[in-house]
């Protein structure tokens, strides 16, 4: 398969699983008490406070993987740290499709249980990278979608593409993290490998900029659903172009102001035609 061709895949996969769950949680927070443990909570109700404290929490999770990426030798940590990033949001996922059939305790159950049993069977089976990424990548972009306003979700975006341009571009900590990532196939990214003139190229998707089109389209739910459409459309098209026109380029790039600046543009353009009313 091609390899733009497989990461598109992958991408929209994971806004629709994204969606799902995050109409299945809206729709279960009034009904079960057991929703609202997934919600973030700081006690600031979405202030400005809440966006530098997400960002200070992102930024010491960055330091820290690079000083284990650096100094770390052995295997455990890595091992522990893709369990638990597989396990915990795609029990969610799993959570999501079992209320279609099952009351709320049972579906917990079965939630945990193919959680823990896909990121287990994810060291068994290495071409289950992908689909852990995409579960992952889907329940904590669904969590934070329903955890935040859409104006909030739309400023946090902003403040972690003006990062993701600084950590590429200029202090390149982020190429250094990106290059570790897929030197040790950690479940951070999507990837897809084809041959391009008798040469295997590698394409990778970090999951963070699969997890912020799903923030917003799942955040705007309850309020519209066309705008959901229309980010999630708007970040596919980007995804796109950006793999497109760099394709035969071997190059790391900040993909998120890209992701970024297409959602918006589609969002005003649904506006504009009188599509997205809010």
């Amino acid at each position: 398969m091609n390899s733009i061709l497989k990461i598109l895949i992958l991408f929209i996969f994971a806004q629709i699983l994204g969606l799902f769950t995050g109409y299945i949680l809206f729709d279960d927070y009034t009904r079960n008490p057991y929703v609202s443990g997934f919600y973030i909570e700081s006690g600031f109700e979405n202030s400005f406070f809440d966006i530098f404290l997400l960002f200070i929490f992102i930024l010491i999770g960055t330091a820290l993987m690079i000083i284990f990426l650096k100094h770390y030798r052995g295997e455990v940590f890595f091992i522990l740290f893709e369990f638990f990033l597989i396990s915990v949001p795609s029990s969610i996922i799993f959570y999501s499709f079992s209320r279609l059939f099952s009351p709320y305790l049972e579906s917990m159950a079965i939630g945990i249980f193919f959680g823990i049993l896909l990121a287990g069977l994810r060291f068994k089976f290495n071409f289950l990278k992908n689909i852990c990424a995409v579960f992952a990548s889907a329940g904590i972009g669904a969590v934070f979608g329903i955890s935040f306003s859409p104006l909030f979700v739309l400023l946090f975006l902003i403040v972690l593409a003006i990062y993701d341009y600084i950590s590429v571009f200029k202090t390149k900590h982020m190429v250094f993290l990106a290059k570790e990532i897929i030197n040790r196939n950690i479940a951070l990214t999507v990837s897809s490998e084809e041959i391009i003139g008798g040469k295997p190229k590698r394409s990778d998707l970090g999951t963070g900029d699969i997890i912020a089109p799903i923030m917003l389209s799942v955040s705007l739910l309850p309020v519209n659903i066309y705008a959901s459409v229309f980010v999630v459309a708007g970040a596919f098209v980007s995804v796109f172009l950006m793999f497109y026109l760099l394709r035969d380029k071997k190059i790391v790039i900040p993909a998120l102001p890209i992701i970024l600046a297409g959602m918006m543009i589609f969002l005003f353009l649904g506006y504009i035609f009188g599509i997205i009313i809010f």
